[in-house]
């Protein structure tokens, strides 16, 4: 369990790809968390070049969740963060964050992104 500070495990330069884009885009199932779309358009609804993204919730609104975690997906990059204090840093992030780690993969995976970040 955790409830530490909100930290960033991984940050991934995915840039303009169609896997990137269907994650920013397409619904995504409760079962893997709650997303909150962002557009950021400087306040300009007509911006020639609005950029959209996606912070998407996977661990921390259920009853009983002690870790909050979370994707931040925004500018061709995808955070991974959380809550979660982590075990031994000379250890793989996988074994360091058991509580977090397989959700980000869950929803990594659906968009075959899973490598690109994680691994």
């Amino acid at each position: 369990g955790g409830g530490g500070v909100k930290m960033t495990v991984l940050t991934a330069k995915i840039g303009r790809d169609p896997r990137y884009d269907r994650l920013v885009t397409e619904g995504i199932t409760g079962d893997l968390g709650i997303t909150v779309d962002e557009r950021f358009d400087h306040g300009d609804l007509n911006h020639a070049d609005a950029r959209d993204g996606r912070r998407v919730m996977v661990s921390g609104f259920r009853p009983g969740e002690t870790v909050a975690a979370y994707l931040y997906i925004a500018f061709g990059y995808i955070v991974l963060r959380t809550t979660d204090t982590g075990g031994d840093r000379s250890q793989p992030v996988a074994e360091r964050l058991p509580e977090s780690m397989p959700l980000w993969r869950r929803v990594l995976w659906r968009y075959n992104l899973e490598s690109d970040v994680i691994d």
